[in-house]
């Protein structure tokens, strides 16, 4: 089976390209380009009629260990060799990974090739590159600034592993670069590269691809390509046959036994993103799987008598979130989201009504948040708030997932609970566990404000009074009475 691209810019016949000094190259590091690796130097080195790359924006993403480096070494090397006094640089998620990959593997690999004595190597700190006796040079890209890169210009750059990047500041710094280069045949040219991110942790990739897929599928062959290794977001990730579909080094240089050595050992999320190129609202694994939460669904389920309510804010006050939680006649606890909206200055009205209409026993917030400014506004308003301790969230946490793995919680199936389990992860306080507002993939002030109304329902239960057992026995009697 021969992997294809789930997203490509359509080859333009005709044109002129470099595929064949990118062949040759690899044969003098000892090196054959695989299949896809000369489909991608083809499409990305495509010429217009005037001598000039067709394509001065690309991006490439592809699944982990396919040879991606490899190829954006040959990339660098075709423009250095065949344009001489050629300027490129390289970034990569932070400057310590950039160094690595120039000086700990693309190096090596030109020492040990018939290219060795071509080229020069500086190490220093700062000044990391490779000049060739051309006057061309690979340097590495300031990946942290926000201005331009002080002073350089460019004719080709590569920025590497880009779901890293949580904005345009890269591409920012480095557009000027290529300004006075323009006019430079063959051109200039900006290539991003990268394996799958996360929706919310990479959303300067998640925009570019969601735009250059659409450019894609309406057969542009102009100014920008996207070709796209990956798996549609509605394969299974365990399927041998979806790993062969976009694995494009799937048994040349991977064997179909490592992949699922990486499934066994691997988070499903961890294992989408990295192997099939699948975009998640994660890094990591539900705390909560949706499987669990489907299965304790209950569209009839209704509150009990008495109430716990909680309210939560996300840490920039952005949105804010109540809930309820009561105990079911059958001895289940019913959750529910009661208000989900913008912003926090609606809490005071809304925590108050609520507490005035349904008289719950308790009003919890965690006072390290947002949402802590409305306490005080409350209990002028007449409304008792607890606020919750340290120790207080880490039980509350344990208590909602021992609550959902042992099916004793039911809820009505609302999405925006849904969405901030798939969202949610998890962080270490102690050696116990609360939720992570920052980390977290979503919005997960709805999970946070049930999981303390949940947690309320035990933490606050009534506890009938212990009497002394004199009350009801005179001194004689007591003695009569047999220890266990």
């Amino acid at each position: 089976m021969t992997a294809t691209p789930l997203y490509a810019t359509p080859r333009t016949p005709g044109r002129k390209t470099m595929v064949g000094p990118a062949v040759k190259i690899a044969k003098l590091l000892g090196l054959d380009l695989m299949e896809w690796q000369r489909n991608a130097v083809e499409l990305f080195t495509e010429m217009d009629e005037r001598g000039f790359y067709a394509f001065s924006d690309c991006t490439l993403l592809v699944p982990r260990q396919n040879g991606k480096s490899t190829l954006l070494l040959i990339l660098l090397l075709v423009r250095c060799l065949g344009t001489p006094g050629s300027r490129c640089g390289y970034g990569a998620q932070d400057l310590k990974s950039a160094r690595k990959m120039l000086l700990e593997v693309w190096v090596p690999l030109l020492d040990a090739s018939a290219l060795k004595g071509s080229y020069k190597v500086r190490s220093a700190n700062g000044s990391e590159s490779i000049r060739f006796a051309n006057g061309s040079v690979i340097e590495l890209l300031v990946s942290t600034s926000t201005k331009a890169q002080h002073g350089q210009v460019f004719d080709f750059c590569v920025l590497d592993e880009a779901f890293s990047q949580v904005d345009s500041r890269v591409e920012t710094s480095v557009l000027p670069a290529f300004a006075t280069r323009t006019e430079r045949k063959p051109g200039v040219q900006w290539l991003v590269v990268s394996t799958a991110g996360t929706r919310t942790a990479s959303p300067y990739l998640f925009d570019r691809m969601e735009s250059r897929r659409q450019l894609a599928e309406a057969g542009v062959t102009k100014d920008t390509a996207h070709i796209e290794y990956s798996a549609p977001d509605d394969a299974d990730h365990a399927d041998p046959p979806v790993w062969w579909a976009c694995n494009a080094a799937l048994g040349v240089t991977i064997t179909e036994d490592a992949v699922r050595a990486e499934l066994a050992s691997m988070g499903e999320a961890e294992f989408k993103r990295s192997r099939l190129c699948m975009w998640t609202t994660q890094h990591h694994d539900p705390v909560i799987s949706l499987e669990v939460w489907d299965g304790l669904l209950d569209a009839q389920s209704r509150r009990g008598d008495s109430l716990m309510l909680a309210f939560d804010s996300v840490p920039d006050g952005s949105s804010s979130s109540i809930a309820v939680a009561s105990t079911r006649p059958d001895g289940l606890a019913h959750v529910e989201l009661v208000a989900h909206e913008q912003g926090t200055g609606w809490l005071v009205a809304e925590v108050a009504r609520l507490a005035d209409k349904h008289e719950p026993d308790r009003v919890l917030v965690d006072p390290r948040t947002p949402a802590s400014t409305a306490v005080v506004a409350l209990r002028d308003v007449g409304v008792k708030v607890t606020e919750v301790t340290s120790l207080d969230v880490t039980q509350a946490h344990a208590a909602f997932i021992a609550a959902c793995s042992e099916g004793q919680l039911r809820h009505i199936g609302q999405p925006e609970l849904a969405s901030a389990l798939t969202g949610a992860v998890r962080r270490p306080v102690g050696d116990a566990f609360a939720w992570s507002r920052r980390s977290s993939g979503v919005d997960i002030s709805p999970l946070v404000a049930c999981t303390l109304a949940v947690w309320g329902l035990s933490a606050f239960a009534y506890n009938p009074q212990i009497f002394n057992l004199s009350q009801f026995y005179d001194d004689d009697d007591l003695d009569e009475v047999e220890v266990w």
